[in-house]
């Protein structure tokens, strides 16, 4: 079921399905909670599972000015009260690794545990928020399609692309949903993001860390060396799989991820 309402004057939307403890999957940059559906149906049988759109995505605007990972997170704990849920077991892949850390600093309480799916708690380097400026420039001057169109098939294991056409085709009309501001709003959001490992090296419940062997734009060293940064870390590295796990191992993912839930919640 999709929920609609405002936070601080922003229109928002979320899907809340299933019972049981509470699970909030968190997608990423140029994605919405869609993206977690190829595993949703298995986890929503065995927990409450909510997936909200973050600001720039799906039904969800974003402040005046622009918005923050720590706005982003804010908006979830906002979600999680209106859910009438206390805490909750918080993964996010990618951007929505970075809110899920956001979160964990802002409203630690409302946290049982967090995850970070092909994401890591290190700021942007001045290589990488180059890279973004770039980016904001190439869809200012021409709009998001010409990024997208080349964005979308290098988040993948290139080994995985032949089968994975119609995927690809699907996110790419997600995208072509978004306007060019959205994308523009998440780049400046996540450039100037703060760095967190000292939030993970202190983090004091369960996390759980998962990385695509294969992941064409976050290597996997970056990966492993965050995950050894938290006291309680449940790490998997997935063979075969690119930025996209979820989709390219989606079996993989439900399986791990049910057995982080009941580690959390035993």
């Amino acid at each position: 079921m999709v929920k609609k309402t405002s936070f601080q004057n922003v229109p928002g939307s979320w899907r809340s399905a299933g019972e049981g403890p509470a699970l909030v999957l968190l997608h990423g940059f140029t994605e919405d909670h869609r993206v977690w559906l190829p595993v949703s149906k298995a986890l929503e049988a065995q927990y409450r599972l909510i997936l909200p759109d973050l600001h720039g995505s799906g039904g969800t605007s974003w402040p005046a000015g622009g918005s923050s990972m720590e706005q982003m997170a804010d908006w979830v704990s906002f979600i999680l009260e209106e859910e009438k849920v206390t805490e909750a077991v918080v993964i996010g892949h990618s951007m929505g690794g970075y809110v899920t850390l956001a979160l964990a600093e802002r409203a630690p309480e409302k946290c049982r545990a967090i995850g970070l799916f092909c994401s890591h708690p290190y700021a942007d380097d001045e290589q990488k928020r180059q890279g973004r400026d770039r980016t904001i420039a190439l869809i200012q001057e021409k709009g998001s399609g010409s990024f997208i169109s080349s964005f979308v098939p290098g988040l993948f294991d290139p080994r995985n692309l032949p089968a994975m056409q119609d995927t690809v085709a699907e996110l790419r009309a997600m995208n072509a949903e978004f306007g060019q501001e959205a994308h523009i709003i998440q780049l400046q959001a996540m450039r100037k993001r703060p760095d967190r490992t000292t939030l993970m090296k202190q983090w004091p419940k369960p996390m759980l860390v998962v990385g695509g062997k294969q992941d064409p734009i976050l290597p996997y060293q970056n990966i492993l060396n965050s995950a050894v940064l938290a006291p309680t870390t449940v790490f998997h590295g997935i063979e075969g799989a690119g930025h996209m796990v979820h989709y390219e191992k989606p079996e993989k993912t439900i399986a791990l991820i049910d057995e982080f839930m009941k580690f959390t919640f035993h």
